[in-house]
């Protein structure tokens, strides 16, 4: 055999070495991908849990925390109210909801708007309260106290306007009504110094109109609704996250049949907006078995 056969050979030995471990490559990512290809639930269960909830792992069906969001919470009365007693039993205590408490409680006690935005104490604790809430932490900043009291009081007809509604009372023509003044206070209200408005704005709308506005926030109810925490970079476009948010607040208050003989006080159970609030504080921190055990 020549020289030239000889490298010949060689070239057709490591040839062969190197397609033989392609073909292997590839076959264990072709198992690999076999293994957790996303799993359909069967149709026999009594209670069907969303197909969101599931996932294949080693051909068995798990529960994962990480993808739990607002349909689990609405699915019914039964397990909506479930979850609300959970957020009472594990969320914020102490100070937390002292302040939020009086504050809820100035509402209930005066009924006029126009005289709390005239208080300098009540916009005081408003204020002190959205900086309990983190308004003041982790990147977000808050404008100073006579910033926020001027901003309020500028928008105070506004305000008013809308104060005269609630989130289980209203009609197709109020949602056409209010649609205008909530865009307007919304963008324009001035809260947060920092690019991010839609947390503090949205928490100190509901301490302003606690029965028609949903508090919301990116630990909780932004992945609920979304999957994750959107983020929008103007507030024009994040007043189109929090309309959406709003939608969704209403169509769960009427699909439930929510009222303000759901709101027993209890805790953090203030108006029917913030029972929608607890309940998906309350299915983010319960335990996967106890949510399982919901669809069994």
């Amino acid at each position: 055999m020549t020289a030239d056969q000889i490298i010949i050979r060689i070239l057709e030995i490591s040839l062969c070495l190197y397609l033989v471990r392609r073909i292997q490559s590839w076959w264990g990512k072709k198992s690999l991908i076999e293994k957790i290809e996303p799993f359909e639930p069967k149709e026999e269960h009594s209670k069907k849990v969303p197909r969101l909830f599931y996932k294949k792992f080693n051909n068995r069906k798990a529960f994962s925390t990480k993808q739990k969001n607002i349909d689990i919470a609405t699915e019914s009365r039964e397990h909506f109210f479930q979850f609300v007693k959970k957020c009472n039993e594990l969320y914020r205590s102490g100070h937390d909801l002292l302040l939020y408490r009086e504050i809820i409680d100035s509402h209930r006690k005066f009924g006029n708007l126009i005289n709390l935005i005239e208080d300098d104490i009540f916009l005081g604790k408003l204020h002190q309260t959205l900086n309990k809430f983190n308004m003041n932490q982790k990147g977000a900043r808050m404008v100073a106290l006579d910033v926020f009291k001027r901003s309020v009081r500028f928008w105070k007809d506004n305000l008013v306007n809308l104060y005269e509604y609630k989130l289980f009372e209203l009609s197709d023509v109020d949602i056409m009504k209010i649609k205008t003044d909530l865009e307007k206070v919304f963008i324009n209200l001035n809260v947060m110094e920092s690019k991010r408005r839609i947390v503090g704005v949205s928490k100190a709308l509901h301490f302003l109109l606690p029965d028609l506005i949903m508090p919301i926030d990116g630990k909780y109810t932004l992945p609920a609704i979304y999957g994750y925490n959107k983020y929008s970079n103007s507030p024009e476009k994040e007043f189109i996250i929090f309309k959406e948010i709003f939608n969704r607040s209403l169509e769960i208050t009427r699909n439930l049949q929510l009222n303000s003989s759901d709101v027993d006080g209890e805790k953090w159970n203030t108006s029917v907006p913030k029972l929608i609030d607890n309940a998906i504080i309350g299915l983010v921190k319960s335990e996967e078995e106890e949510v399982r055990s919901l669809f069994k």
